[in-house]
């Protein structure tokens, strides 16, 4: 679930009226969201009144800590100041999430994946994201259901959408399927042959897809469309475990789909290069060693008053 927009506010008033240090943890940046999506109008007295609170939320907290680099430019733009902000990406577990052959196995028999090439989407299928290039994809390669498989596990509002464009155009290469117990993720994610995952341009910042991490994990390709500067594609490509797509190039996500099908070792390459780099650079220890030396750092210094905290 995304933090409540606004929750941060309650963390500041707190810390301005005396009370405990305030760290802003943004998973996502509200209302740039509701902005980004034309949700709330930037300039309605609405939307002046949120990002009024929003900005003032994070200018006194006495940390911002964003997901990478582009959201932390997005954190700088509400106001909150260098010595305040810090960057700690987001994590997985490699104890938890790594390549299962009995789960994959496990998992492709019940979902009948056996002799098929899937391409999954697995989670929220959410407003953030990019489905577009997929469909172009799911058509171009249409000639080659069943072999050629995308699966979509999982909810989101978005969901119904894809489910109508492939009824209309009656393929039969897509699967939509429920969200499996979270002891099955490990098997789920295994079974895939390559992952996808998407974000809108104007998104860059705002979220960060933190799916890409389990899927690296996993040890599968990952397929990413999105701005060439953000995180995820930045971040795979220094794993070297995937394609980037441009917004928009459905064609070439449909080349990379049908060069990855057509060379497992290819596959198998990447998967490994994906796995090596998520534990050198996103393992869960990683991060957790930067939280705590934030928040020690924090606890250790001299209390601020409220009037040094506004200055």
């Amino acid at each position: 679930l995304t933090t409540p927009p606004l929750l941060g506010l309650w963390g500041s008033l707190a810390r301005r009226l005396g009370g405990p240090r305030h760290v802003a943890f943004l998973m996502d940046h509200h209302p740039d969201a509701e902005y980004e999506l034309g949700l709330l109008a930037r300039d309605s007295w609405v939307g002046r009144s949120v990002g009024a609170a929003y900005g003032w939320a994070l200018r006194h907290a006495d940390q911002c800590v964003s997901l990478g680099s582009y959201q932390d430019r997005r954190t700088a733009a509400w106001g909150a100041r260098a010595e305040r902000r810090s960057v700690i990406p987001i994590w997985n577990r490699s104890d938890r999430i790594r390549f299962t052959p009995e789960g994959r196995s496990a998992l492709r028999e019940r979902f009948d994946w056996n002799g098929r090439f899937v391409v999954l989407y697995s989670g929220n299928l959410g407003w953030v994201h990019s489905f577009e290039e997929l469909q172009h994809a799911m058509l171009r390669l249409a000639d080659r259901s069943p072999h050629v498989l995308f699966a979509f596990v999982g909810r989101g509002p978005r969901r119904r959408e894809l489910e109508e464009f492939v009824r209309s155009k009656a393929l039969e290469n897509a699967r939509f399927l429920e969200a499996v117990p979270i002891e099955e993720l490990n098997g789920l994610l295994s079974a895939a042959d390559a992952h996808f995952v998407s974000l809108r341009p104007e998104h860059v910042g705002v979220s960060v897809p933190s799916k890409l991490y389990g899927q690296l994990a996993s040890q599968r390709p990952v397929l990413f469309v999105g701005p060439e500067d953000c995180e995820s594609a930045d971040d795979l490509r220094a794993a070297g475990a995937g394609r980037c797509l441009a917004p928009g190039d459905g064609e070439g996500l449909a080349r990379a789909i049908a060069e990855l099908e057509g060379d497992p070792e290819l596959c198998r390459a990447m998967g490994e290069r994906g796995r090596r780099w998520f534990v050198d650079n996103r393992d869960w220890h990683l991060s957790c060693e930067r939280w705590r030396h934030l928040l020690e750092s924090l606890v250790a210094e001299t209390d601020r008053s409220p009037e040094e905290l506004a200055a």
